[in-house]
């Protein structure tokens, strides 16, 4: 369990890393999970980066069907 959240939490550090810098004119990301994937953590992480800049473009590609239903619900309901 250790692993996963050290996995979340640097996704959710290079996400705020990449909305942080002025230089970074939109993010892209594209998730294909694998079985252990934390897909719901991955977009609460896009959610939280956007927060940042909320004027930053972000564009989400969650393939996966119904495992990544739940991701994609957080991601339309954060707007």
């Amino acid at each position: 369990m250790r692993a996963a959240a050290e996995g979340i939490n640097r996704r959710s550090l290079a996400l705020t890393a990449v909305a942080d810098d002025p230089e970074t004119d939109g993010i892209a990301v594209l998730l294909t999970p694998q079985v252990m994937t934390p897909c719901a953590d991955i977009a609460r992480a896009v959610v939280e980066a956007k927060k940042i800049r909320p004027l930053l473009p972000v564009t989400t590609s969650f393939m996966g069907g119904a495992q990544v239903e739940e991701a994609r619900s957080i991601l339309r309901q954060s707007g």
